[in-house]
């Protein structure tokens, strides 16, 4: 009799590793920036449901299903209880609709409960009343993830924790039946995401003091350097909200889908806060140096936020975008130490990056398995 008991899956943390919401504003935000604004503004004038449920009509209205990473132990293990006749439901702070069309689209028949204007955000208490109002008080099990959860695993038989960090494994209490410990090296999924060896590119900063003949300049040299780092903070920053932008085509991608994002081994709002500080920081450092230089900086990121958003789906301009971006760091070191930059110097440098790019979209084209134009950014297996 024990067996049949329901079993009960949160959603987000737990059964997929993103975060549906986040997901679904980038996602608005990119379509249609202006709902997007619209979307802020519920959320600090009415509060995350009337956001989540504007959310929900807004992405049913544009079909748009994410390709999510899926926890496929909790997964597998779901599928099992149900093959041993227990009945599966997914309760999730998600909005319904929009939650079902995704889990349906997965192949899956399992009802879901969500975040309706008769349930309210159905997370913690809200979550939990209406689950014992269902099944009774200890009458289900529950699999989550967060301290969110402490009241539905309270009023549940067992349960199940997966992905959850220490706090959330000592609220579950004694009667956990079940554990899926979190498999991401967190200092090492942000090392990737940062991506520190990329830093390398920033050392063209340096060129302009070479070329000036400013060897020996101890002052100019220190320059340069704070226009390194300021460079490379704001780089990070940049590599972060990209990988954020691009989690559709990365998770189509047989290489990329790896990203720590992409894959859902750090979550997406940690992400944009962290790329938020980064690129202030790269834009302060430099702007102490100098206001020019922080100018520059500024520049840089505003060229490539125009790249993520557009510019990077767009044949040959997005080659000649990134070739623009390497000569920017050009002009930031010489601002930096207070030099004239060669047009000469500038005009080698764009025709020899340019090309790079071009050959770095080559290889792109040539890896993917489907070479379609979708998953291609604008190219074709022509090209």
């Amino acid at each position: 009799m024990t067996l049949a008991l329901p079993l009960v899956l949160d959603f987000d943390g737990t059964l997929q590793h993103s975060d549906l919401f986040v997901e679904g504003s980038l996602q608005l935000l990119r379509s249609a920036p202006l709902k997007a604004l619209w979307l802020l503004w519920l959320l600090v004038r009415h509060g995350k449901m009337a956001a989540k449920l504007y959310l929900e009509a807004a992405m049913l209205g544009q079909n748009f299903i994410p390709s999510l990473p899926w926890d496929t132990r909790v997964l597998e293990a779901a599928k099992l209880a149900q093959a041993q006749g227990r009945t599966v439901h997914i309760a999730t702070g998600s909005p319904q609709k929009w939650a079902t069309a995704i889990v349906q689209a997965k192949g899956l028949t399992w009802p879901v409960m969500g975040t309706t204007p008769e349930h309210g955000n159905l997370v913690g208490r809200r979550k939990a009343a209406l689950l014992v109002g269902l099944f009774n008080e200890a009458g289900f099990d529950y699999a989550g993830n967060s301290t969110a959860d402490a009241p539905v695993w309270a009023a549940a038989r067992g349960a199940w924790v997966a992905n959850a960090n220490a706090a959330a494994t000592k609220v579950a209490g004694n009667h956990v039946l079940q554990t899926f410990p979190s498999l991401v090296d967190t200092k090492r999924a942000w090392f990737k995401a940062l991506r520190p060896h990329q830093w390398l590119k920033n050392t063209l900063v340096f060129v302009p003091l070479m070329a000036a003949h400013m060897w020996l300049s101890v002052p100019d040299w220190a320059a340069a350097l704070v226009a390194f780092i300021a460079f490379s903070l704001a780089a990070s920053g940049a590599y972060v909200v990209n990988d954020v932008l691009d989690l559709t085509a990365d998770r189509a991608h047989p290489r990329k889908r790896q990203r720590p994002f992409a894959c859902g081994a750090l979550p997406i709002s940690h992400g944009l806060i962290a790329a938020g500080g980064l690129m202030l920081f790269g834009i302060g450092l430099g702007s102490l140096l100098s206001p020019a230089l922080g100018g520059v900086v500024f520049t840089y990121l505003a060229l490539t936020f125009a790249y993520s958003t557009y510019l990077k789906h767009r044949p040959v301009a997005d080659a000649a975008t990134l070739a623009a971006l390497w000569g920017v760091r050009l002009w930031g070191g010489a601002v930096a130490i207070a030099v004239p930059l060669s047009q000469w110097l500038l005009l080698f440098a764009f025709l020899i990056f340019y090309s790079l790019a071009l050959l770095k979209r080559y290889a792109e084209l040539r890896d993917l398995p489907n070479r379609n134009q979708t998953h291609a950014r604008g190219y074709l297996h022509t090209d």
